[in-house]
């Protein structure tokens, strides 16, 4: 029998975190017959014993229930691609090794998507560090027409990216070709992700209620890592590249028209956090990066096929 729910766990360094996440994920409340894929981030040699320790025991233990698979490319995004290739069933949600599950998350989730035959549907979560914890509730919660959950994605952020917190139809994915990014980037897959599953969904629901955990307790998590803040700016730019990209392909006039065309797209860019990270870890001034930004925005918002791709690789060469 084919599981109703697959789920990825995605593991790199993280330690204790990991039995966290995996308990919260067999402690789901309901009778769902689930699958747990633990899935390596380019770990040919386990750099995380604790982790490996933890895999080991729940794959030897439960083989029925748990499959590891090894992403032997670096990046989260290729590690979550191995998991859509390999996995069978209904439906597939994606978790961090350091995230955790609120007991109802797949059975409420479930249960909506069944309902309403939905293809995504997604909730809102909590934010935890070692220093505090508190309940990130989105300002847009019910039924969502695709094209409007692609222009708040990236316009006005009432729905997030991130593709935890999410359950997906799986033969939805597959008969979409929805894949993730298949570039060498540290951040930001989830939103290029996120875009294209909207744009080619029929039905989107998201729920008010705070059911996934996301967390920034790991120190040794990629979030917290030198390359993550060294590599942002590139890896940002590259995202809107292809989904610029994407939107020339399909001929979206609409929405070339309310994202690219407007200045709230700019804007986000140029907000202090990228900058001031970015500025950081590469001993350039804050209004020197604003510049660039300024000039590949532009470059971005009026590109056509032919010169997005051109873009892409200038990007690449410009943030070795």
């Amino acid at each position: 029998m084919n599981e109703e729910i697959s789920i990825c766990i995605t593991t790199y360094k993280s330690g204790s975190y990991l039995e966290r996440c995996i308990q919260s994920c067999l402690s789901q409340k309901g009778d769902l017959n689930i699958k747990i894929y633990l899935v390596s981030n380019n770990l040919n040699d386990f750099e995380d014993l604790e982790e490996k320790k933890i895999i080991e025991n729940y794959t030897s233990l439960y083989p029925n229930l748990f499959v590891h698979l090894n992403s032997f490319i670096s990046g989260v995004n290729f590690a979550r691609n191995l998991f859509l290739d390999n996995v069978k069933g209904k439906y597939v949600c994606f978790l961090d090794g350091d995230d955790y599950l609120n007991e109802n998350f797949l059975l409420k989730l479930y249960k909506e998507a069944e309902s309403e035959n939905l293809d995504i549907v997604g909730c809102s979560f909590s934010f935890s560090s070692n220093k505090f914890k508190f309940k990130y509730l989105l300002s847009f919660k019910g039924r969502i027409e695709p094209l409007n959950a692609c222009i708040k994605l990236l316009k006005d952020f009432s729905i997030k990216g991130y593709v935890w917190g999410k359950l997906y139809k799986l033969s939805f994915l597959n008969e979409n070709k929805i894949r993730f990014l298949n570039e060498n980037i540290s951040t930001f897959e989830d939103k290029y992700f996120s875009f294209i599953s909207f744009l080619y969904s029929k039905k989107i629901k998201i729920l008010g209620s705070s059911l996934y955990n996301y967390s920034v307790e790991n120190k040794n998590s990629v979030t917290n890592s030198e390359e993550f803040k060294k590599y942002l700016l590139k890896d940002i730019l590259l995202v809107y590249c292809n989904i610029r990209k994407t939107c020339l392909i399909n001929n979206s006039g609409e929405l070339n028209k309310k994202i690219f065309q407007t200045k709230n797209f700019k804007n986000y860019f140029l907000n202090n956090w990228i900058l001031t990270s970015y500025s950081k870890y590469t001993n350039t001034e804050k209004r020197e990066n604003k510049t660039l930004l300024y000039n590949y925005i532009d470059s971005i918002c009026n590109s056509d096929i032919k010169s997005v791709d051109l873009l892409i690789d200038e990007i690449k060469a410009t943030f070795k």
